[in-house]
């Protein structure tokens, strides 16, 4: 379902035909690319709204290499209408890619240090109101922060990427149990439940 362009000798195109062949053949002309340099033009109605993806090689043999597996992966394909992405599927794909983002999942592990340091200062402060207060607030914004991060996570990968994560079923759980303490903190055993999280 993309349109290779290759400004020196060779190009192919997945579709002949429909709405957008004819504009996608016509910017594939008019792209100026190196001898090593091979683009990959998305379909304007798919996920990746009509973005142009260039891909530089060491060299010409390496870029032909790049382009005859492409060919080959994309061949079963060629026949086959494009379907048109839904502004949800859109959202939830771009949403996906930013939450197994490299920077997303730093700023997710410095939020659970930030958490561990919160409770090891909890558990070394000695009690008073002030303190209970401060601990519960604290408590409570990163409870909020973790749902609000599972919710998203459940959003961007539900329902079988989801499922098939077991850290996924880890966080459900202890988000989870963060919310039962909070919600029930005169329960029996609600500290057990703050301190198996």
């Amino acid at each position: 379902n993309s349109v290779f362009a290759d400004a020196q000798e060779n190009m192919l195109f997945w579709r002949h035909n429909g709405p957008n062949a004819i504009g996608e053949q016509k910017e594939a002309i008019n792209l100026i690319l190196e001898k090593e340099e091979f683009a990959i033009f998305c379909s304007p109605v798919g996920l990746m709204q009509g973005r142009i993806f260039i891909f530089k090689c060491n060299d010409h043999a390496t870029r032909e290499r790049w382009i005859e597996m492409f060919t080959r992966v994309l061949a079963p394909f060629s026949g086959q209408e494009i379907q048109a992405a839904s502004r949800l599927k859109r959202l939830r794909h771009q949403m996906r890619w930013y939450y197994i983002s490299d920077s997303t999942q730093i700023m997710v592990a410095v939020l659970i240090m930030g958490n561990f340091l919160a409770n090891i200062c909890e558990s070394q402060i000695p009690v008073s109101t002030n303190s209970i207060r401060a601990f519960t607030q604290i408590d409570e914004v990163f409870t909020s922060i973790f749902t609000v991060e599972l919710l998203v996570n459940m959003f961007a990968t539900l329902v079988i990427e989801f499922a098939r994560d077991p850290w996924n079923w880890f966080d459900f759980g202890v988000v989870g149990i963060s919310l039962m303490s909070l919600a029930f903190e005169d329960l029996p055993g609600s500290d057990v439940l703050r301190l198996i999280r």
